[in-house]
């Protein structure tokens, strides 16, 4: 496990002092340009810039369904099994990376498996991507009772999640609620905040696969989960152990994990939580 020093106060309103209103030009890019197999450098003046997307798979498939997902380890990539999973057809595409020292590197995928029941889908690379490229770690089971976020029902000062998709930008959606442990998702709300709102897209086709981070300082961020629907994604703290025997059942990358972040320092809250009745999305892929 990691442990991190989180700020004891102030980690709803993290991105709130990175944002700006009237929106600045490029704000949101995370490059200052992109082209997806070739080196691209990143946008100093994007809001988010101090947060490291070096571990982000910006572009594979075709056509106009450029999916994304992230690396959890040097050779181990989560995205969504709703498009990888037909046919296992992300064996053989080929990812890739821009590292943080603004080179890019492709990997080949040699090996997948989808989680049963889930959206996830865990990808194994041919070969390690250069040590430059940043590693997600992922927030422990017990992460709600940590952070004082309801199981169930619309948080009134909602936390910000910061958000990608195929065209490269960070956004910003609030967590809506997340569901019951048997369900294992977040669902994310359009931001009450005007300033926020100004950092926010509607999450659409294309854009599958996609990570969504929790930021935990200004500089470091979780990853909790890739796009599956519009407003929804699997958490993957509530498949922390799937997710490593399906690491570990993989041939050649014997003793790789997930990297879980140890909150255990931080009591848990034992205020009550609001239940109220989720907001239902129409649930459809995003393709």
């Amino acid at each position: 496990m990691t442990s991190i020093a989180l700020p004891r106060t102030g980690l709803r309103s993290l991105v709130d002092a990175l944002i700006e209103s009237p929106l600045p030009a490029n704000d949101k890019e995370i490059f200052s340009t992109f082209t997806p197999t070739t080196t691209n450098s990143y946008n100093s003046g994007c809001w988010a810039a101090a947060y490291d997307f070096s571990g982000v798979c910006w572009h594979w498939g075709s056509g106009s369904n450029v999916y994304g997902g992230a690396l959890v380890t040097d050779r181990h990539v989560i995205c969504a099994s709703h498009y990888a999973s037909a046919d296992d057809n992300a064996i053989g595409e080929t990812l890739y990376f821009n590292d943080g020292v603004d080179s890019f590197s492709g990997h080949v995928v040699e090996a997948q498996t989808d989680l049963a029941g889930t959206d996830i889908c865990v990808l194994q690379l041919a070969d390690a991507v250069p040590g430059t490229c940043k590693t997600y770690s992922v927030l422990p089971a017990d992460w709600q009772s940590r952070f004082n976020v309801p199981e169930t029902g619309v948080d009134i000062d909602p936390y910000a999640i910061i958000t990608t998709d195929q065209e490269q930008k960070a956004l910003i959606h609030d967590l809506a609620h997340s569901h019951p442990a048997g369900e294992g998702s977040f669902t994310l709300g359009i931001p009450g905040d005007a300033t926020r709102l100004l950092y926010y897209e509607l999450i659409g086709q294309g854009d599958s696969g996609n990570p969504w981070f929790w930021p935990l300082t200004s500089s470091e961020m979780a990853l909790v989960g890739t796009a599956w629907q519009p407003t929804t994604c699997v958490s993957l703290s509530n498949y922390i152990d799937e997710i490593n025997t399906a690491i570990d059942d993989f041939a050649g990358t014997s003793g790789y994990e997930l990297d879980v972040l140890d909150l255990s320092w931080i009591a848990e809250d034992p205020s009550p939580k609001r239940s109220v009745p989720p907001r239902r999305n129409n649930r459809h892929y995003i393709m």
